[in-house]
């Protein structure tokens, strides 16, 4: 008994040390806290605006029910549209670089039956033109000058505003779409040809430089890439050209003949002119075989 008496009386004497200390602390962390200075508002974040292009935003954006309902009604508003008609997107349709937001374009070709693009990236389900109904061959000038022909959904296009027909790029485009579309003499195999001017949409023949048809296909091959972004898709490839390239080397392509006349120069001419890059390079092969 006296052993756990003094046992105790020890411990009582620990405990007490023990609180004195711990109160101790918690005055020194108050008085820590009642003078450090006060807190300062955070300000509220800025928003950042997301980057535009070409009108339109970058990132998606979360349209409102009352927002999708009008784009709903903006697409499906059917429109007759015929060839020649200048035509520009709907606001908010686009989804293509070109035409842009302010171009216009000409209807070239009205399709009742749709094309759909036939590339891979085009036929995955996650792709935005994945059977994406190409019903309407739209014209366009592109940034070397070249009339190409692209095609897209109708419902996404509009007539253009009234008075771009007396503008001059409403003017043009309705001329090279003529020029495009209007009957000519037919090629034969033999003439000397060159492009109408303002319907070039390859590299070669250079501007000004002239072909030899060689074939006229009774049915029109189509280029194989598939790609509805391309200016070549089903593009209708019915005569066969021979020229001579940069290097003199004798080339053959197909073209749409629609986009060639017949060159105004004779193949009788008696005079004698100076020797083309082509002639001069046949007679040093010619040369080369006899030495």
């Amino acid at each position: 008994r006296k052993s756990m008496s003094n046992s105790n009386s020890s411990g009582s004497g620990s405990y007490s040390d023990a609180e004195d200390a711990l109160a101790a602390f918690h005055q020194q962390q108050q008085a820590q806290v009642q003078q450090a200075p006060p807190l300062v508002p955070m300000p509220a974040p800025v928003p950042v605006q997301p980057p535009q292009h070409d009108g339109y935003l970058l990132n998606s954006v979360v349209c409102s029910p009352k927002e999708l309902r009008g784009k709903y009604r903006l697409y499906t508003v059917q429109t007759t549209f015929s060839v020649g008609d200048l035509v520009q997107w709907k606001p908010g349709m686009k989804h293509r670089k070109r035409p842009r937001v302010d171009e216009l374009g000409v209807v070239v070709y009205v399709l009742d039956a749709p094309l759909f693009a036939t590339v891979k990236r085009e036929t995955d389900s996650g792709a935005t033109m994945f059977r994406e109904p190409l019903t309407l061959g739209v014209g366009i000038v592109d940034t070397d000058g070249e009339f190409m022909v692209f095609f897209f959904d109708r419902h996404r296009f509009q007539h253009a505003y009234n008075s771009a027909i007396t503008t001059p790029e409403g003017r043009r485009l309705r001329e090279l779409a003529e020029r495009l579309l209007r009957p000519e003499v037919p090629l034969m195999p033999g003439d000397i040809v060159q492009w109408k001017p303002g319907l070039k949409n390859k590299k070669r023949p250079a501007e000004g430089d002239y072909g030899v048809v060689l074939t006229v296909l009774t049915e029109p091959v189509h280029d194989s890439t598939g790609s509805a972004g391309s200016p070549y898709f089903r593009e209708p490839l019915d005569i066969r050209v021979g020229l001579a390239d940069s290097d003199g080397d004798w080339v053959i392509y197909h073209y749409d003949s629609r986009r060639f006349e017949k060159a105004g120069v004779s193949v009788t001419d008696t005079a004698a002119p100076a020797p083309s890059l082509c002639q001069t390079r046949a007679n040093a092969e010619a040369q080369s075989m006899y030495e």
